[in-house]
């Protein structure tokens, strides 16, 4: 349009206001002569980008019904109109792409979000496990989030906010009463330790109403910004408040924690499957006392199992007699793995699950020294490449074996040892009890793995 007058009566009877109209043709369709920049739209607002497509649409209406009535009289060029098409079509093009792009964005990063709220949970649901072994009234874990958090819907948000302020002195309090004691015994009311525990325990109740909040706010945000917001502001602060549980159980369960922590820097960690391991743990634990051989384990499990058994050995060959005593009971007195929905019976072994391995920490025998029907169940049961793992209140129990199958943890087959006779796992394999292994250390070694997976 050549003259202001043009543009006043062409746009002013729009539905949209005159200077709304200005405003938009400016700030997006910066103009050379007669002609447009095709470069796309970023528009600022959804509103700019319905507004603008809604003049154009209206402004192409009138052109196509002006050449339609004009008969020729008056030359309206194709061009104009193919213009005003080809912006039309490249708005809208634009848009379904930033909404194809925002859909597959928040697919991504809800599946991400489910990812960390699932470390979350875990790092909370073993902080939970690991704080009940400590405590004087110790009992199964009751692995129910809306039951830990069930006065959720009387809370208000500003009550809730606060309940998150309040770790920063949850934090101070326990910096201030924790010290380097023996935590391998349950502490007394009137100890500095018992002061330090039920700090941790109200930091965990109070980061699992947090992680609710946070699923909340998720679920309620309906844009790209808002999840982005959301996302990282709660993923900072809670990955910044659950810190202070590592630093406890650090303090806790030392000096295997350090231990573990120092052989976790040195390989790769899988902690989903090492997660299935454990599930074999909660399998034996329902089924009872035997020797169980897990078949079929991924080779990254099995890896890290033969790693942390090197990483034990080496560690006794520079520790003296006594001190050797004292950290292989340090590793027997770790915490009970507690496996929610299961009632552990008190006759039970005390001891852990112990973990061996052929030619690791189990030997088998020579031939000349067995019957042939001994050596050939022993040698079709115990293999290489498998697991074993016993629990038995000692290595010299007789031999009850099973069966669990690492790709269906929750299942757990009975096993024919040898029909006639009686014997003991320590006479039909030799045994080094010192390398040890447990599903406590596994449990603790998850536990620290969690760490580097949190936001930084």
């Amino acid at each position: 349009m050549k003259k202001r007058e043009e543009f006043t009566s062409t746009f002013g009877n729009y539905p949209i206001d005159l200077d709304r109209i200005e405003e938009l043709f400016k700030k997006y369709l910066p103009s050379h002569g007669n002609t447009f920049e095709d470069t796309e739209f970023i528009f600022e607002t959804d509103t700019d980008r319905a507004d603008l497509l809604a003049v154009l649409e209206r402004r192409l209406k009138q052109l196509i019904d002006q050449k339609r009535i004009s008969n020729s009289v008056v030359n309206i060029s194709n061009d104009r109109i193919t213009n005003i098409q080809s912006l039309i079509q490249q708005i809208k093009k634009i848009h379904a792409n930033a909404e194809k792009a925002f859909n597959e964005n928040r697919v991504e990063l809800a599946t991400k979000k489910d990812k960390m709220r699932d470390q979350y949970k875990n790092i909370i649901s073993f902080a939970n496990a690991l704080s009940v072994q400590l405590s004087t009234k110790s009992a199964p874990i009751n692995n129910n989030w809306a039951a830990i958090v069930k006065n959720m819907d009387t809370l208000t948000i500003g009550q809730i906010i606060q309940k998150h302020k309040d770790l920063e002195e949850k934090k101070r309090q326990l910096t201030h009463n924790s010290r380097p004691v023996n935590y391998f015994t349950p502490p007394h009311d009137d100890s500095d330790s018992y002061n330090a525990h039920q700090t941790i325990r109200d930091r965990i109740e109070t980061l699992t109403t947090v992680l609710e909040l946070k699923e909340y706010l998720d679920r309620t945000s309906t844009s790209q910004k808002d999840l982005d917001t959301t996302t990282k502001t709660f993923d900072k602060k809670l990955s910044k408040s659950i810190m202070p549980l590592f630093d406890y159980f650090g303090i806790v369960f030392d000096p295997i924690y350090s231990f573990l922590e120092d052989n976790l820097k040195r390989q790769e960690v899988r902690i989903p499957s090492l997660l299935t391991l454990l599930s074999c743990c909660k399998s034996i634990y329902q089924n009872g006392e035997g020797i169980y051989r897990i078949t079929n384990v991924d080779s990254d499990v099995y890896d890290f199992l033969c790693e942390q058994m090197h990483h034990t050995k080496d560690k006794l060959d520079t520790l003296g007699t006594e001190e050797q005593m004292n950290f292989i009971h340090h590793i027997e007195t770790l915490p009970k793995v507690i496996h929610d929905t299961i009632d552990i019976s008190p006759t039970i072994s005390a001891n852990p699950i112990r973990f061996f391995i052929v030619n690791e920490n189990m030997t088998l025998p020579f031939k000349r020294k067995r019957s042939k029907a001994l050596y050939d169940a022993t040698t079709e049961f115990f293999k290489e490449g498998d697991i074993y793992l016993v629990l038995s209140d000692s290595m010299h129990c007789p031999i009850t074996t099973y069966k669990i199958d690492f790709l269906h943890p929750d299942t757990t087959v009975a096993h024919s040892f040898i029909k006639k006779g009686e014997f003991f796992l320590d006479e039909v394999v030799t045994l080094k009890e010192s390398i040890l292994y447990t599903d406590s250390e596994l449990a603790l070694s998850i536990f620290i793995g969690f760490k580097d997976l949190l936001p930084k």
